[in-house]
C-alpha cells in the first residue's frame, strides 16, 4: 500500500500510528452528559462524562457477561431481558456485599 509522503514518513504510516492513540468506545459522550443534566448537573465537563461513560460501560460489560452464562446455563444462545435483570440484580447484590 502506497501513502502520500508527508515529513519523509508515508501517510499511512502516520495515519495509522495515530489511530493506535484513540480508544473507541461504545457509549458517545452526549447521552451521558444528558444523563447528568437529567440528574440535576447544570454544567457537566467533559472529563466527568468520559468518567461516568467508564463506568457505565464497565458495568454493562459486567452485566452482559453474567446474562451470557445465565442464558448457557439455561441451554439457550439468546440472552433475554429476564437473563438482563437476574445478572443486575445479582451483580448488585454483590456490590452491597462490598464483594
Amino acid at each position: 500500500m502506497m501513502g502520500a509522503t508527508i515529513d519523509g514518513e508515508r501517510f499511512y504510516s502516520v495515519f495509522n500510528k495515530s489511530l493506535t492513540a484513540i480508544t473507541m468506545t461504545d457509549i458517545a459522550i452526549s447521552p451521558i452528559d444528558r444523563i447528568m443534566r437529567k440528574a440535576g448537573a447544570e454544567r457537566v465537563s467533559e472529563e466527568a462524562a468520559e468518567a461516568l461513560r467508564e463506568v457505565i460501560e464497565t458495568l454493562a460489560l459486567e452485566v452482559s457477561r453474567e446474562s451470557i452464562a445465565l442464558a448457557k446455563h439455561a441451554g439457550r444462545k439468546t440472552v433475554n431481558s429476564e437473563d438482563v435483570k437476574m445478572a443486575s440484580r445479582k451483580l448488585i447484590s454483590l456490590t452491597k456485599l462490598g464483594v
